[in-house]
């Protein structure tokens, strides 16, 4: 049941458009409101702090290997 390998660029397409219209909306609001800038200030920290936050527990968690316990050798007591 493989069929062709399917391709992600719609999705990725779909995501840059729905981006470019969010930062679009965010900029028409900032103009309105000049105190947005602070609220996209705060808002690009906190997503800035938590994708660097992933990237580097990610990366120093990666060496470590994952023990399966399915594999375990299950220790056998004697009930005799």
């Amino acid at each position: 049941m493989s069929g062709p390998a399917q391709s992600n660029a719609p999705t990725i397409l779909a995501l840059l458009a729905l981006l470019a219209i969010g930062i679009g909306l965010l900029g028409l609001t900032a103009l309105v409101f000049p105190q947005a800038f602070g609220f996209l200030a705060v808002i690009f920290g906190l997503f800035a702090f938590v994708a660097i936050n992933y990237l580097l527990w990610g990366w120093w968690l990666q060496p470590l290997p994952i023990e399966d316990d399915s594999q375990a050798e299950i220790p056998q007591t004697d009930n005799d």
